[in-house]
């Protein structure tokens, strides 16, 4: 029988190890690119939820003609 052995050889316990640390640095781009759209789009969210408008004063005004 030939051998099926696969090309590289790799210990288990380092590829293991390899795929965890893919993982967490996946999960810490997506993070950052969600911080980048939140960034982006939080006043639209905040006028869609009611909370504050588009300035973040409260009142619709921007904060250089708040007084």
């Amino acid at each position: 029988m030939p051998d099926i052995s696969p090309k590289w050889n790799i210990d288990e316990r380092l590829l293991s190890a390899l795929k965890i640390l893919f993982w967490i640095a996946l999960s810490l781009f997506l993070a950052w690119i969600a911080l980048q759209l939140w960034r982006e789009f939080r006043p639209y969210f905040y006028t869609w939820w009611g909370k504050i408008n588009r300035f973040g004063t409260g009142n619709g005004k921007p904060l250089e003609t708040q007084f």
